[in-house]
């Protein structure tokens, strides 16, 4: 291999080594990310939890601000 005793390399020849190795990088999504065999990719989950979490706090915020003037209507309605 080409990555053999590549220590004490300049810069410029360790990008050449790179640039010229055969290696691919494959992506595959299906497999799991951990050696437990878990495949949950956490930061992508505490990503999606975070969203949830704000739509959440939205939600709750517009149905809240909703009552709230109703409230006053049908107070104000009642005078």
């Amino acid at each position: 291999s080409s990555l053999k005793n590549i220590s004490g390399k300049t810069e410029s020849e360790l990008k050449e080594i790179i640039s010229s190795s055969n290696y691919t990088i494959i992506e595959n999504e299906n497999q799991s990310m951990r050696l437990d065999g878990n495949n949950v990719d956490l930061e992508k989950e505490n990503l999606q939890l975070a969203q949830t979490q704000l739509q959440y706090m939205y939600t709750v915020t517009e149905i809240n601000s909703y009552f709230a003037k109703l409230k006053s209507v049908i107070s104000e309605g009642k005078k």
